[in-house]
This record gives structure tokens, sequence and C-alpha cells, in this order.
């Protein structure tokens, strides 16, 4: 019986787990992207400027 819970909780946390990182992954990168285009922008109105 204790096997079927562990067995659960260690599927729980892998699944917690698997979904942070998929979610982490793609805003990191997105802020990553964003600040690069941002960095782009103010680049450009200074060379406009």
């Amino acid at each position: 019986m204790t096997n079927i819970i562990a067995l659960l909780t260690a599927l729980g946390f892998f699944m917690f787990y698997g979904l942070t990182t998929l979610v982490l992954i793609p805003l990191a990168l997105l802020s990553w992207a964003l600040k690069k285009v941002i960095a782009g922008i103010k680049w450009v109105q200074e060379s406009i400027v």
C-alpha cells in the first residue's frame, strides 16, 4: 500500500516538475526575446535621432 502512495507521489512530482519546466523555458525565452526587441527599438530610436 505504501508503495502505491510513494509511486503516486513520485509521479505527481515528476508531472509537476515537467509542467513547470515546460512553462518556464518558453517564459525565459520570451523575456529574453522581449529584452532584445526593446534594446533594438531603443537602438533604432537613438540612431534616427
